[in-house]
């Protein structure tokens, strides 16, 4: 099977190579399985701790530019990492995985010794016990469980980067680099003695993960923010990713006639950290002569990274209309870059109009 498509330039390549190799001296990194050996049935830990994994069941090698991802084939393919005593991360940790499913099924990294809530140690998997199909995580200790939701859709034929934190007080869901969820930590996962998994889950459906797997991290830390963000970038561009977002604001436009108004709504969560002091601009012109339709408004950024200006369009003809968005320092200059998106009014709705 080839993944070319999505095969990186040789810079990248080297990079990566480099981080496979020089994982050891990574802080807190207490497994890594890249996925890269493309032949045989042992997955090897290269964080260099020696947490090296059994390959069960007719396992195929899905072969790019930047190295290999492992086939599931959602038929019995998973790999046994043991139970080894430095992937116990009940005390606080990170579980990082890349995955492309071909179908919506089966464990992707799980601790779990049997079918029961309680026993869903510490799992990032794809639900499918009542029929649907729903990406999931979850904490357990034999006794309690903690169900974590959040993550939203999973899509087929797609390279997703999947990750949960947890430090005893707060867990954090990641999708594609970004915060989706936190919330609360209602318990500590018991793993002492539990072998972790990839490719395999026990008690949610069908077991095995159907599609390839690659670049399994396992951390003994939660990692911030920040460093989820660079982990994802590394790879992101290689694997067909839009990088885009964390240069520029996510904009979309919601014409609402009756009252005369466009809601503007802005995303600059993938900015972030932005400066000091930064605001949101946002001009509204029309699309064929770039005329202003009102003067340009700003706002500041709200805690969240998530705004929403409101333009009033209750005299202005109905058309086709351009906005740009930017954030800028308190000087004024631009931080990364300015995104525009069109949109059409159909004007103010007749029977509203004063």
């Amino acid at each position: 099977m080839s993944i070319g498509k999505y095969a990186p330039p040789i810079a990248a390549l080297c990079v990566l190579l480099w981080a496979s190799r020089g994982g050891a001296a990574e802080r807190g990194l207490a497994a890594y399985y890249p996925l890269d050996e493309g032949t045989g049935g042992v997955a090897r830990d290269r964080s260099g701790h020696d947490h090296h994994g059994t390959i069960h069941g007719n396992a195929k090698w899905a072969r790019a530019s930047w190295g290999t991802a492992l086939v599931f084939d959602g038929q019995g393919v998973y790999v046994d990492c043991g139970a080894d005593k430095g992937l116990d991360i009940s005390g606080g940790g990170t579980v990082s995985v890349w995955c492309r499913p071909e179908r919506l099924q089966g464990g992707i990294v799980n601790w779990s010794t049997g079918g029961a809530w309680a026993d869903e140690r510490l799992v990032l998997a794809i639900n499918t016990y009542h029929g649907d199909a729903s990406l999931m995580g979850c904490l357990a200790d034999g006794r309690g469980f903690q169900r974590l939701g959040g993550f939203g859709e999973i899509e087929v034929g797609q390279w997703t980067h999947l990750a949960i934190t947890f430090d005893g007080d707060t867990v954090r869901l990641y999708r594609d680099g970004l915060i989706v969820d936190r919330r609360s930590q209602g318990l500590t996962p018991a793993l002492a003695g539990v072998p972790l998994w990839i490719g395999r889950c026990l008690g949610l459906g069908r077991q095995w993960f159907h599609g390839l797997i690659d670049e399994v991290r396992i951390y003994d830390r939660p990692l911030s923010a920040r460093e989820m963000l660079v982990l994802y970038k590394r790879q992101a561009v290689d694997r067909g990713k839009d990088t885009a977002i964390f240069r520029r604001p996510a904009v979309a436009a919601r014409p609402y006639p009756d009252p005369g108004k466009v809601l503007i709504e802005l995303d600059v969560r993938a900015m972030q950290p932005l400066p000091a002091g930064a605001r949101l601009r946002v001009a509204v012109r029309r699309a064929d002569d770039a005329t202003p339709v009102a003067p340009a408004a700003t706002s500041a950024v709200p805690a969240g990274g998530k705004a929403t200006i409101a333009f009033d369009l209750a005299k202005v003809s109905p058309g086709t209309y351009r906005l740009n968005a930017s954030v800028r320092r308190p000087d004024g200059s631009l931080v990364g870059e300015e995104s525009s998106a069109s949109f059409v009014w159909p004007g103010q709705t007749e029977g509203y109009r004063g």
